[in-house]
This record gives C-alpha cells, structure tokens and sequence, in this order.
C-alpha cells in the first residue's frame, strides 16, 4: 500500500480494498471490513489481523491435504494503530 495515514478508519479499509485489487488477490469470506465495521479503535491501540487468501496474482494460495481439508498458504496482513491525534496508520501486506 502506497499511502500509510488515513483520516478516518474507512479511507484506510477502502485503500486495502484498492491493495487487494492491485495485487489481484481474492481472500475467503467474509471481508476483512467485518472486523473493523463497528468500534472502531481507540486513542493508542493497535488492531492487527490475519485473513486468509484464495488467490494471489493469479494463483491459487490453498493446497487440499490427503484428509480432504485445505490449507491457506497466503493471507492478508492488517495492523491499525490509532495515533493520538485521531488519524489512523495502516501496515498491510501479503505474507
């Protein structure tokens, strides 16, 4: 992600929306924004997040392991942490 500051919690869930579509990655259901859509954060707290991927630049991220069950090998990295002036700093990546 290019920009790090956001004013508002939104304009930095809409910029890792953008993020996901540059790096034409698809993550499983439900949407990163479920965790963040109430609340918000307060003044010096940090949320971070994992959430896994179906695919990344065009492949597939999972692998079906003998039993039958599927193992997500990517995710969507998220950190928030809310300055104490209000705005928010977002770290976000695909690890």
């Amino acid at each position: 992600m290019k920009q790090t500051y956001f004013e508002t919690l939104a304009e930095g869930l809409d910029a890792v929306e953008k993020f996901l579509v540059e790096e034409k990655a698809a993550e499983w259901e439900p949407s990163f924004r479920q965790e963040y859509g109430f609340g918000g954060l307060g003044y010096g707290e940090t949320q971070r997040s994992l959430h896994p991927l179906i695919s990344h630049k065009g492949k597939t991220c999972f692998t079906t392991r003998k039993d039958g069950t599927k193992r997500c090998r990517k995710a969507l990295a998220i950190s928030i942490y809310r300055l104490e002036s209000g705005r928010y700093e977002f770290t976000v990546y695909i690890a």
